[in-house]
Formats: C-alpha cells, sequence, structure tokens
C-alpha cells in the first residue's frame, strides 16, 4: 500500500470505515445538488486528509517527487499513490481541488509566485478566463453538470495555504521575542536551518517551500523584507502593521556577519569533538601498547586544537566586532527615538505659538477674568444681594459668643447653688442632732436615782424631748 494511503487510513477519521470508504472513492462530484450534505461531507473529509498529509510531506509532486511540504501536486502520482485495492482510484478528487481553490485553501503555484498584492486583500486576485468560463457553463448547467463541480482533475501544483500560515506563524512568533534590532536581520541559509522543521518534526522544508514562504511573510504579512541577490531577510520589528524599509548594503553585512559567527562556532565545536575523539583514541592505543597507532591519534589531536584554536580567535574577534556593531545599531535606535521625540515637541510647541503664544494666551486669560468680575460688580451694586458685610458677620458671631457664654455661666451658677443648699441642709441637720444630743444627757445628769415601781411610773410620766 503506498505510504500517502497509508497514512490517510490510519490518521483520518472518515476513512476508517469501508461503508465511508466507498462513498469516498464514488463518483460524488456529480451529487452537488442531489445530495449536498454527502457531497459537502466527502469533499471536507478529502480536503482535510490531503492537508494534513501534505504537512508531513507525503502528498507528491506532479512529477512524482515528495520533495515539498507546502504544495501539493494534482496528476498521475496522486491518483497512483491514493488508489485503493478495494475501491480503485478516488473518482472525485477533481472537485475536490476545485472546492479548495474556491475557499483559497489550496492557491495554483504559478498563481501565487505572479500574485502582487496580498491573497488576503479582497479583490486582489484578478478572475481567470477559465474562472469566467466556468460561471457561464454553471450558470447554463452545461457540462460541469448542475452542481458545477468537475470530477476531472487536472494536472498541476497547488500552495496549501493553511500550511503556508502554519509555518509563517511559528516564524513570526519565533521574532516576536527578539530583544535588538539585529537580531531581526539574518541570511536565507541561517533562516532555512532555523525554520526547518517548523511545520513537522520528520520532514525538513523543502527550499522551494522556503521560497514560498518567504513570499508569504513578505507579501501577504507584511512582516519581512527579502532580497534574494544577497540572500538577507530582515524582519519587521510590527508584522502586519508596517513593513520593514528595503535592505540595506550595511544590513547585508551584517546579516553575513551572524552567518559567519554561527558557522565559526559550528566549527569550533566540532573540532572540540575531534580533539576529544583523538585523545580518547591515543589513551586506548596506550593501553594497547600500540605506540604507532597513538602517535598518530596524538599528532590528529594537536592539529585539531591548533585549527580550534584559530577558529576560537577569529570567532572571538568577530564577536568583538559583533558586539560593537550591536551597540552601534542600539545608540542609532536611541538617537532615532530622540529625534522623533524632539519633532513632536518641537510640534506641540508651535501648535500653543511658543512661550510668547502662552503669555499672550494667559494675559487674555486675566483681562476676561477681571472684566467678569466688573461684570458682578456692576449688577449687584446697589441691590444689596450677593454682597457680605464682614463687619456684620464679625459682629453677629461674637453676639453668638455671648450668648453662648452666658449660658454656661448661668448653667455654672445653678449647679453651684444647688449644691450649696444640699450642704447648707446638711449642717443644720446635724445642728439639731447635736442638740438633741447634748438635752439627753443634761437630763441624766441632774434627776435622783428611783428604784422599783416609783422609778418606771416616773419615767412613764417624763415628757419626751421635743424634736
Amino acid at each position: 500500500m503506498p505510504e500517502l494511503l497509508d497514512y490517510i487510513l490510519e490518521h483520518e477519521e472518515a476513512f476508517k470505515s469501508k461503508g465511508r470508504l466507498a462513498s469516498l472513492y464514488s463518483d460524488f462530484g456529480t451529487q452537488q445538488a442531489t445530495n449536498p450534505d454527502g457531497y459537502t461531507a466527502n469533499v471536507a473529509a478529502w480536503r482535510k486528509a490531503l492537508l494534513d498529509a501534505a504537512r508531513v510531506g507525503l502528498v507528491p509532486s506532479s512529477t512524482g517527487a515528495h520533495d515539498n511540504a507546502l504544495t501539493l501536486g494534482a496528476g498521475e502520482p496522486l491518483l497512483r499513490e491514493l488508489t485503493s485495492k478495494d475501491f480503485g482510484r478516488p473518482l472525485a478528487l477533481g472537485a475536490v481541488l476545485q472546492d479548495a481553490v474556491a475557499r483559497r485553501e489550496m492557491v495554483p503555484l504559478k498563481e501565487f509566485l505572479a500574485g502582487t498584492t496580498s491573497i488576503y486583500a479582497r479583490g486582489g486576485w484578478s478572475i481567470s478566463p477559465w474562472g469566467v468560463v466556468t460561471w457561464g457553463l454553471r450558470q447554463l448547467g452545461g457540462v460541469l453538470g448542475a452542481g458545477g463541480a468537475t470530477n476531472k482533475l487536472v494536472a498541476g501544483e497547488y500552495v496549501v495555504v493553511p500550511n503556508v500560515e502554519a509555518v509563517a506563524t511559528t516564524v513570526l512568533a519565533h521574532f516576536a521575542h527578539t530583544t535588538t534590532p539585529l537580531d531581526l536581520i539574518t541570511t536565507r541559509a541561517a533562516f532555512s536551518r532555523s525554520f526547518a522543521h517548523a511545520l513537522s518534526a520528520d520532514r525538513a522544508l523543502s527550499q522551494t517551500d522556503i521560497s514560498l514562504l518567504l513570499i508569504h511573510l513578505a507579501r501577504d504579512r507584511a512582516a519581512l523584507a527579502y532580497d534574494p541577490a544577497s540572500g538577507t531577510i530582515k524582519l519587521s520589528p510590527h508584522p502586519g502593521a508596517e513593513p520593514p524599509a528595503p535592505i540595506s548594503a550595511a544590513e547585508t553585512t551584517v546579516a553575513q556577519l551572524r552567518d559567519l559567527l554561527a558557522s565559526l562556532a559550528t566549527q569550533v565545536s566540532t573540532l572540540d569533538a575531534e580533539t576529544a575523539t583523538h585523545d580518547a583514541a591515543a589513551r586506548a592505543a596506550v593501553a594497547r601498547g600500540a605506540t604507532a597507532q597513538a602517535r598518530a591519534a596524538l599528532r590528529k589531536k594537536k592539529a585539531a586544537e591548533a585549527t580550534a584554536a584559530k577558529r576560537g580567535a577569529s570567532l572571538a574577534q568577530l564577536e568583538s566586532v559583533y558586539a560593537a556593531i550591536e551597540d552601534a545599531a542600539g545608540q542609532v535606535a536611541v538617537v532615532r527615538a530622540l529625534e522623533a521625540g524632539a519633532g513632536v515637541l518641537r510640534g506641540l510647541h508651535a501648535e500653543v505659538g511658543g512661550a510668547e503664544g502662552v503669555d499672550a494666551v494667559m494675559e487674555r486669560v486675566r483681562e476676561e477674568v477681571a472684566l467678569a468680575e466688573e461684570v458682578t460688580g456692576a449688577m449687584t451694586e446697589g441691590a444689596g444681594t450677593g454682597v457680605v458685610d464682614e463687619e456684620e458677620v464679625e459682629d453677629e458671631f461674637a453676639a453668638l459668643e455671648r450668648e453662648e457664654r452666658e449660658r454656661v455661666e448661668a448653667a455654672e451658677a445653678r449647679k453651684t447653688a444647688e449644691r450649696l443648699a444640699v450642704l447648707e441642709e446638711m449642717e443644720k441637720k446635724r445642728e439639731v442632732e447635736a442638740e438633741r444630743d447634748m438635752g439627753r444627757l443634761s437630763l441624766d445628769e441632774t434627776r435622783p436615782a428611783l428604784h422599783g415601781d416609783d422609778e418606771q411610773q416616773q419615767r412613764k410620766e417624763q415628757p419626751l424631748p421635743e424634736a
């Protein structure tokens, strides 16, 4: 079984039932009017299967090669790889591709390469003569049938737009985290290395895929500028909002310097690994007693160390140069920001007329305030309303304080008088009790002693002391 068909049968849910497979491989293109639900379901299932298979590089080109992940080749190789042992070739694959093109999920390769406006721009893509003929035949219900879909598969290459968009999103997310302007400049070679597996970990993007991706990012996303002659790529710091300026000679030099730094770093790492390998070989040869082999391994080790030292020195020099360029680029960005800020301030000052203009405005404000006060005074003069006499306010306030003070003093005087009356009453009661006690004592001392009943009788007859 071809690898493409095997992948679809394993990963696509719609292709796991034999009954469903019979429908998918049938000539359903003529059912768009008679069975629209079935037609739509079959087209959607095939479209998803082809897009997913193209993502992992299993859909062949029109020549039969499996090099590209962002294009799909319609033709005999595709039909051959989709041929089923039980159901034969898919009979409505032409209708599937026609639907995908109508949805702009697939764009003919030639049209994609020749386009000058974004694929997202309304009316940005011209209508082909075949599109006009197709529309006319559809209106007449002619050779395309009542539904307008044709099952004939026209050979050609198509750009798989969802896959291109997926890689573009990954690229933009990567560059969104850059910290310096120089990080947005690179070469096509470095770009290809960085994003070779952006769509699939198992399949690397081809150079055709990279070219389509760069066209999409530059034309459709306004996210980068690309110079094919030098292979320099410059990303926009604000993708979609404003396209980057054309690439300068200095930026091309920076891109090449970054590429050279990456190459030297790789070489140094490789030489260090070779040094370690030769060192291990020399030690093993010594352990075996193979003197000649040990010396040969040591010579290779020394040669690798010397080369690594030279490459390391060159790398260090280039890194210092790049650091200086990076610092200068940062300073340029600061100066440009300051210049832009100065322009803004200059414009704002021009709007208010400078210091003289502000002084004139303030003078006019003072004049108008004074005029308003004069008008208010004229309106209230002689009316006796709206004007507060401060002396009257102070006199009334003093009278209120005086009344409050007198009220407090009177209350205190009443409380004092009440307390004195209580004390005087208590003093009188003590004097009366003292006199009563003194009277009792004097009577007890002067009367004779009495005994028995005479004494009791005399006590009864004795008058009580006055209260």
